[in-house]
C-alpha cells in the first residue's frame, strides 16, 4: 500500500533537486550578485549573504538527497517500512517543495518590481600591466 508513496517520492526528489539547484540560472545570477552582510553593512546588507545562502542550498541538497537515499532503501527492503520512515520521507518531500516554493516566490517578486534592481557593476579589472616598450609600437613600418 504506501509502496506507492516511495516509487513517487523516488521520481519525484530528483526533479525537486534540479529545480532547486539549476532553475532560471539560479547560481549564475547568485554568483554575479554582490550581497554584503549586514554585519559589513548594516543600512542595506543583505540577511541571505552568500554564506548563508551557500550553507543554506547546500544542507537542503543533502537533505533531499538523503531522503532519497532513504526511499530507495526501503524500496531495495533493506530499511523496513514504517510510520517513522513514511514521516521522514514526507518531511523531506515537505522540505523540498517549500524550498521550491520560497525560490519561485522570491524570483518573481524580484523580476516584477516596479523600481527593478540596478544590474550589479562589473568589478574593477585594477590597473592592468604597466606600459612596456612594446605597449604602444605606433604605426607599423612600411
Amino acid at each position: 500500500m504506501h509502496s506507492d508513496l516511495y516509487t513517487t517520492v523516488a521520481q519525484v526528489l530528483p526533479v525537486l533537486l534540479l529545480a532547486l539547484m539549476w532553475d532560471s540560472a539560479y547560481l549564475e545570477r547568485l554568483r554575479g550578485q554582490q550581497r554584503p552582510s549586514r554585519r559589513l553593512v548594516p543600512d542595506s546588507g543583505f540577511r541571505w549573504a552568500k554564506p548563508r545562502v551557500r550553507a543554506y542550498t547546500l544542507s537542503i541538497a543533502i537533505l533531499i538527497m538523503a531522503d532519497v537515499l532513504l526511499v530507495v532503501l526501503v524500496l531495495a527492503g533493506a530499511v523496513p517500512d514504517s510510520a517513522a520512515v513514511r514521516a521522514l520521507v514526507v518531511a523531506g518531500l515537505v522540505v523540498a517543495l517549500a524550498s521550491l516554493t520560497f525560490r519561485i516566490w522570491f524570483d518573481v517578486v524580484e523580476a516584477t518590481r516596479a523600481d527593478p534592481p540596478a544590474p550589479d557593476p562589473a568589478p574593477d579589472p585594477g590597473p592592468g600591466p604597466a606600459p612596456g616598450p612594446d605597449s604602444n609600437p605606433g604605426p607599423p613600418p612600411p
